[in-house]
């Protein structure tokens, strides 16, 4: 005697419920092209910033090094054509043959 119970040949099965798809999150790339662009940003300030600086350390180079004018060279010249001598009257005369009408205007033209 067989004590098998035979199964069933066409047992229906209930069909499983379809899973809803799972929304993609995007967040992830969002947030990564948003710090490469905070990067590239911060970058070309940091660029910038120092072309400019560049710029003005050349520029007060320039002023610093720009040419006297003939006035100034002039002025330069009978200074140092004055007599080393400490009389009285040498003092006198080189005082006398000092020009001394153009000495603000070169200190304010410096001061600007």
């Amino acid at each position: 005697m067989d004590n098998q119970i035979p199964e069933p040949q066409n047992q229906s099965t209930i069909p499983s419920m379809p899973q809803a798809p799972q929304p993609e999150s995007k967040i992830g790339p969002i947030i990564g092209i948003i710090i490469v662009i905070i990067v590239l940003v911060v970058g070309a300030l940091y660029f910038w910033g120092e072309k400019l600086n560049q710029q003005k350390i050349e520029t007060v180079s320039e002023q610093n090094s720009a040419p006297a004018t003939p006035a100034e060279d002039n002025a330069v010249a009978e200074l140092k054509a004055q007599s080393t001598s400490d009389d009285v009257s040498s003092i006198k005369q080189d005082l006398t043959a000092t020009t001394i009408e153009g000495l603000d205007a070169s200190f304010q033209a410096e001061a600007q």
